[in-house]
């Protein structure tokens, strides 16, 4: 990537957010959230991103970072409900009701690279924004057209992967310079081809995610005839297009 291009200066936004931090907070000491499913882009077999993380964990390698396994990597687009509030036919519902709606999404690229985060984080942002948010939308109306009581999230979505949770209150002076050493790295080009419905449930330093239901979205890697979009033209394509299970030891990527 060049200095001119969007992904770039999307990078270079984020790393300035992360640069007027003053302070770390402990996101460990926030309240527990209770057990609950979500909607996730997962990325278990991306491996350049891996290499990535990887990369940027060996480089800051700072005592109160609590990193996340390369293979438990993901985005979280939405929630659907807390554990104990929806029925198993209700959320088999949602997750029909999303199978459906994502059959016209064509799966999509994205980049994902520059580095940043918030006191209590440390993670990626993405470019094109676009079409993660269209996807989330998405899911979004699949979700309330059968469970209308879902307690989605605030409208706000600043698409993120995080590596990391902070685990003290302290200086972020060291952490800002460990990032800015790391700002010229090259982000990576991920295939968005599923969405996993999950549920998510909190432990010391820690989140555990199991995989309830995965959803693939329309012309996905491998597809005979069907180019992927690419990055420039996803946007314009999303405003024209109107089981299995995985347990892994990860931390959410709520970028708090």
């Amino acid at each position: 990537m060049n200095d001119t291009d969007p992904a770039r200066s999307a990078a270079a936004a984020e790393l300035d957010r992360f640069r007027g931090i003053r302070q770390l907070h402990n996101h460990w000491a926030r309240k527990a959230t209770k057990p609950s499913y979500y909607w996730y882009l997962t990325f278990e077999d991306r491996t350049q991103l891996h290499a990535l993380a990887e990369r940027c964990r060996d480089a800051i390698r700072l005592a109160y970072y609590d990193f996340i396994p390369t293979t438990g990597l993901h985005m979280t687009l939405d929630r659907i409900a807390v554990d104990g509030d929806v029925t198993s036919e209700v959320l088999q519902a949602v997750a029909s009701a999303a199978a459906h709606a994502c059959s016209d999404i064509p799966a999509f690229e994205i980049n994902i690279g520059g580095i940043g985060g918030t006191p209590g984080a440390i993670g990626f942002s993405t470019y094109p924004s676009e079409p993660l948010q269209h996807l989330r939308d998405t899911l979004r109306g699949a979700t309330l057209s059968t469970y209308p009581d879902a307690p989605v999230r605030a409208q706000d979505f600043h698409p993120h992967v995080a590596i990391a949770y902070c685990n003290a209150n302290v200086d972020a002076a060291a952490a800002v310079a460990a990032v800015e050493r790391l700002s010229r790295l090259s982000a990576v080009t991920v295939l968005i081809s599923h969405v996993a419905l999950v549920l998510l449930e909190q432990q010391p330093r820690a989140y555990t995610w199991q995989e309830i239901e995965r959803i693939q979205l329309r012309y996905c890697s491998g597809a005979v005839g069907q180019p992927l979009p690419r990055l420039d033209d996803a946007y314009h394509i999303f405003r024209a297009a109107h089981t299995h299970r995985y347990t892994h030891r990860i931390m959410h990527m709520d970028m708090e």
